[in-house]
């Protein structure tokens, strides 16, 4: 078994606004959030899944708890 957790996107891509809906591995919401079209949205959708990501991350780390060796 791995510690690895996965997470998913969801992009309801349309031509004013684009609606995205993050999951965990089980389906469980993690975020959502609506961004608009264009390059400033898109700048901002990216940086958004990037923030999740890293959170994700860190969540799953498994040394975030311990102190120095």
């Amino acid at each position: 078994m791995t510690d690895e957790r996965r997470w998913y996107a969801g992009v309801d891509w349309a031509s004013e606004s684009h609606h995205v809906l993050l999951t965990d591995g089980d389906g469980r919401k993690i975020g959502e959030k609506i961004f608009k079209h264009g390059g400033e949205g898109l700048a901002e959708m990216a940086a958004w899944l990037m923030a999740n990501e890293r959170r994700c991350r860190a969540q799953t780390d498994p040394y975030r708890d311990r102190g120095p060796a």
